[in-house]
């Protein structure tokens, strides 16, 4: 007796509901429709046919086995992977990248929920009917068994388009680039992450290897500070010209010398720091883990380093800047868990630290003090005390917190600077300070609907035009005459951060090979005609 066959018809409708199920379909393309509709223009299709693909290949399986199973995983992998692409739409109004994944990668849980908060409102509705596409395509699964072989036909039609297509991209791109960008960036983060990882039993083979570090005239004991601000855009400091009067305590002082065109090269932190600390810059290519990083130099050299900061080193599978501060001799962290109650840790808190640290019997320092800055939950970053300003709607309530944050920034950083007056005074040492932030960040500057540091595209010019100030004691003034009066003149010349490596070998006053002079804005022979090609590739000058 015959087999029983389908009609050819309802045999291909079958095979192709099976492998290609609706819903499933629609779960797939909702991030890119979503994407249209906000900004068509940054829309790519490669993506998520690259998870079509994979998707297909899980849907065939279960067609030859008949083991739903295969449905359910593959399903429920889609969800995961096309749901982080549709939060990035939603929340940053662009599609996810690498480097975007990286800093959640960095991130710790609050972080990612304030920021998340931060940017909150009605389009987190779109959320609603991408759940529900996703419980009808548990519910409704397409699952038509195999019957005859025009259906093997058929499949294997679409597997041989299929595995063409990812084959296309393998040999273009690599291995890599036949998956989804989700398993790529996790893949380059472990890589790297391991890299940075492995700094720590290196330290002694790298100092070993900086054989000519020589710290300049070492019985003339000096200090040489680094405040690095969080998210602090320079167009929101009175200092600079913001209307709102957001740095009082600041501008009163007439012995600080306050750069004005200086940009971040990046708009990440740990990117930022990893690029000021160590020999990478925008344009050796050197990731940060493969050159030396200055405190490789000071230790080399004789000079002990000092990790303070607000911020947690607990996070999502540690991160990179925690790992970087690792390289110092000493750590402190005045924040050591991410309790949403402990989160709200104000910079008060390193005041007394940085006085002990400060005091502390070596004679030759360099001191990196990590605020919190105006990291986002803005209305967290600062004590009642310094509600200042005010804002009727939610916008305007947005703006006004973020203003206060860099209010009470304006009260840490003066701070800092009378402990270490009085210290030199007392110590008759020399001591020198750059404030400087990270990156900036966009408060309804460059866009009308966002708050925060994540782009695409063009990088905002909010996002990395950022503060660079410089205060040398009377010590560190008459100690070093023409360094200091270079320090002086240099204010007004442009200069991107990713240089204060060499910068910062040149302000402690340490002589090696590994410095290069051009590089640094505190030396006479700076290159200040550099193009400043930042981390988006476009030239700053040519945009701002």
């Amino acid at each position: 007796m015959k087999s029983k066959t389908l009609p050819q018809t309802n045999s291909l409708k079958h095979t192709l509901l099976t492998i290609f199920p609706p819903f499933v379909l629609a779960l797939t393309f909702y991030p890119l429709i979503t994407g249209l509709y906000f900004n068509a223009s940054l829309v790519e299709i490669a993506e998520p046919m690259v998870t079509l693909a994979l998707i297909t290949l899980i849907m065939a399986l279960r067609f030859v086995t008949g083991k739903n199973a295969f449905y359910y995983i593959g399903v429920s992998l889609l969800f995961i992977n096309q749901f982080i692409t549709l939060a990035h739409w939603i929340i940053i109004k662009s599609p996810r990248s690498q480097n975007s994944l990286f800093v959640v990668f960095n991130s710790h849980t609050n972080e990612a929920a304030g920021f998340m908060e931060l940017n909150s409102g009605p389009s987190y509705l779109l959320v609603i009917p991408f759940v529900i596409l996703f419980i009808l395509s548990l519910k409704y699964t397409f699952h038509y068994p195999r019957q005859d072989q025009g259906q093997n036909k058929t499949l294997g039609t679409i597997l041989v388009i299929t595995l063409i297509f990812l084959s296309i991209r393998a040999y273009m791109g690599g291995p890599r680039e036949a998956t989804p960008l989700l398993v790529r960036s996790v893949h380059l983060f472990h890589k790297e992450l391991n890299k940075y990882k492995a700094l720590k039993g290196e330290s002694q083979f790298r100092t070993d290897a900086i054989k000519d570090a020589v710290l300049l005239n070492r019985d003339k004991p000096r200090v040489v500070v680094l405040v690095e601000g969080e998210s602090v855009n320079r167009n929101h400091m009175s200092l600079y010209g913001y209307y709102r009067n957001t740095t009082p305590l600041l501008q009163e002082l007439d012995d600080l010398i306050v750069y004005t065109d200086v940009v971040s090269g990046y708009g990440t932190t740990y990117k930022s720091i990893a690029g000021a600390l160590t020999q990478s810059n925008l344009e050796n290519n050197i990731e940060p883990y493969e050159g030396f990083s200055f405190m490789d130099v000071c230790r080399a050299s004789g000079v002990m380093s000092y990790w303070l900061s607000n911020h947690s080193p607990i996070g999502f599978w540690n991160n990179f800047t925690t790992l970087l501060a690792e390289q110092s001799d000493k750590t402190e962290w005045v924040n050591l868990t991410t309790n949403s109650d402990v989160l709200i840790s104000y910079d008060e808190k390193l005041l007394g630290v940085f006085e002990k640290t400060l005091n502390d019997e070596v004679e030759n320092k360099f001191i990196f003090v990590h605020l919190m800055g105006s990291h986002d939950r803005y209305s967290e970053r600062y004590p009642p005390g310094f509600a200042r300003f005010k804002g009727e709607s939610h916008k305007d309530q947005t703006i006004a917190h973020y203003d206060n944050s860099i209010l009470y920034t304006d009260y840490i950083v003066d701070s800092l600077i009378k402990i270490m007056k009085v210290y030199a005074d007392q110590k008759d040492v020399a001591v020198a300070m750059v404030h400087v932030a990270d990156h900036g960040e966009d408060v309804y500057d460059d866009s009308d609907d966002y708050a925060g540091h994540g782009f695409a595209g063009v990088i905002p010019t909010s996002i990395v035009e950022i503060p660079f100030m410089v205060w040398l004691s009377p010590q560190y003034k008459t100690q070093y005459p023409e360094k200091s009066q270079t320090v002086s003149d240099h204010a007004h010349l442009p200069y991107v951060t990713d240089d204060q490596f060499h910068s910062l070998i040149d302000l402690m006053g340490i002589e090696t090979e590994i410095f290069e002079p051009r590089r640094s804005v505190f030396n006479t022979d700076y290159n200040f005609k550099r193009t400043r090609i930042i981390m988006d590739g476009s030239n700053y000058d040519s945009i701002k």
